[in-house]
C-alpha cells in the first residue's frame, strides 16, 4: 500500500500517520511503525509518525469518541517515543 504513495508512482518523498490517536488506523499504531519506516526506507521515502499530547477530534467527528486520548499530565505523548 505504502508503494503507490511513496518512492512510487505517487511521487512523495515520503508518508505520515496522520492521526495522533493510537490505534486509530493501522499506520497510527506504534508497534507497526518500525515496519512502515523499513518499507518507506526501501523505497527511498521518509516515514514520520504522528505524536499528539492527546487527540480529541469530536468537534469535527462526533462520532469518534472512542479514539479520544486523554494527556494523562504528558504519559500519552511520552509512550510515543518509547
Amino acid at each position: 500500500q505504502l508503494a503507490q504513495y511513496a518512492g512510487g508512482a505517487g511521487g512523495f518523498d515520503g508518508v505520515y500517520t496522520y492521526f495522533g490517536a493510537a490505534g486509530f488506523t493501522r499506520a497510527a499504531t506504534p508497534s507497526g511503525w518500525a515496519g512502515l519506516a523499513r518499507d518507506a526506507e526501501t523505497r527511498g521515502a521518509l516515514f514520520v509518525p504522528c505524536v499528539a499530547p492527546g487527540y480529541d477530534d469530536t468537534r469535527v467527528r462526533p462520532w469518534n469518541g472512542e479514539n479520544t486520548r486523554a494527556r494523562e499530565d504528558g504519559a500519552y505523548y511520552d509512550r510515543a517515543w518509547g
